[in-house]
């Protein structure tokens, strides 16, 4: 959907990992030669409000609930569990990727539990059907999750949505 996926999809190839296939309601990925297919219970769209964006899947084999999550790294890392020192090494890189006019995204998950993702999933369904102020309803449901991730890495990305930045 955007520059930043591609370019994960696009980076992780090399080394036995990519999307074969995103659906409506299910994606399929090559992790290391072993094709696992997720089921998608809800996807919170990026906005400028939230500048982040959010996908629920569940392992239809094992049950499990995982949460993805990417997004600035000015509201990410206030998301992420992480001590101190791992947030000055984070700001650093950051830092040093931004100097190279490269722009940069946070990626995290969450692991969640089947009883908590179906309470959670119920609540996203009624906003994102309802009928006034749908938006401002599942952005509000999606931030009830988004809280507590793992920090799992960094993207970056030669920034060509603003004019007249270049490498």
């Amino acid at each position: 959907e955007s520059p930043d996926e591609l370019a994960l999809v696009e980076g992780v190839a090399p080394y036995g990992c990519g999307l074969l296939e995103r659906g409506t309601t299910s994606m399929t990925c090559n992790l290391f030669g072993t094709q696992l297919t997720y089921e998608i219970l809800a996807v919170n769209a990026f906005n400028s409000d939230r500048k982040r964006m959010s996908i629920l899947l569940r392992d239809p084999k094992t049950r499990e609930h995982f949460l993805y999550c990417k997004g600035a790294d000015s509201v990410m890392l206030g998301l992420c569990k992480l001590s101190a020192s791992q947030t000055e090494e984070v700001d650093k890189s950051l830092l040093d990727l931004a100097r190279v006019g490269l722009r940069t995204l946070v990626v995290a998950m969450r692991r969640i539990s089947s009883s908590q993702a179906d309470t959670w999933a119920k609540k996203w369904r009624e906003a994102a059907t309802s009928l006034q102020d749908r938006a401002e309803k599942v952005a509000a449901v999606g931030s009830e999750m988004e809280i507590e991730m793992d920090f799992l890495g960094i993207t970056a990305i030669e920034d060509r949505l603003q004019d007249q930045v270049y490498l």
